[in-house]
């Protein structure tokens, strides 16, 4: 399942979304019981399928650098994804924030 989409613009080399985490989102469940969070892989798969959108990436991804995950990301969240791909390296360079709060970043490596 994929988050709702309620905005999205270009800007220069990079895109902006803004995205709501659907509150029923089947990774939510036992991740964790009393405290429900958005799995980090969670949020990279949505990076990689939103940026498909707007970039001509190759197929396969090679691996993940420098993920980190800042903050807690809970159901029914607001977020802005930026993505930024770099055609001459094969990468992909993202970051999620909620509000003022930077909430993940990462580099994702395509062969």
């Amino acid at each position: 399942m994929m988050p709702e989409l309620l905005e999205e613009a270009r800007v220069g080399a990079n895109v902006n979304l803004r995205l709501r985490v659907p509150v029923t989102l089947e990774h939510f469940a036992g991740h964790f019981p009393q405290f429900p969070i958005l799995p980090g892989v969670v949020q990279i798969d949505w990076a990689v399928r939103f940026a498909r959108r707007h970039f001509a990436m190759p197929r396969d991804c090679y691996g993940v650098h420098a993920f980190k995950c800042r903050a807690p990301v809970a159901p029914g969240a607001e977020l802005r994804l930026t993505l930024g791909y770099d055609e001459a390296r094969s990468t992909l360079d993202f970051s999620y924030a909620e509000a003022q709060r930077a909430v993940s970043s990462g580099t994702i490596v395509f062969r």
